[in-house]
């Protein structure tokens, strides 16, 4: 595995990470204030991880939203 799929692996379970703290806030509205920090780190990350991603290929709306194909 080379490094831009190591890349895009780690997006997308940060991304996997994030999608699911969002849902668990919009369910658990009383908790949302405890795990918004963790999400605004994980979003963090998120744009990091595809920044590097971006400087060695182009990317798509849909990548960007649902990840990429491994």
């Amino acid at each position: 595995m080379n490094d831009l799929d190591k890349l895009k692996q780690e997006y997308n379970h940060n991304l996997t990470r994030y999608y699911n703290g969002c849902k668990y806030c919009e369910e658990h509205r009383e908790e949302a204030d405890k795990w918004l920090p963790q999400l605004l780190k994980i979003q963090d990350k998120i744009n990091e991880l595809l920044e590097g991603i971006k400087k060695q290929q182009k990317v798509n709306r849909k990548e960007i939203l649902e990840g990429f194909e491994l």
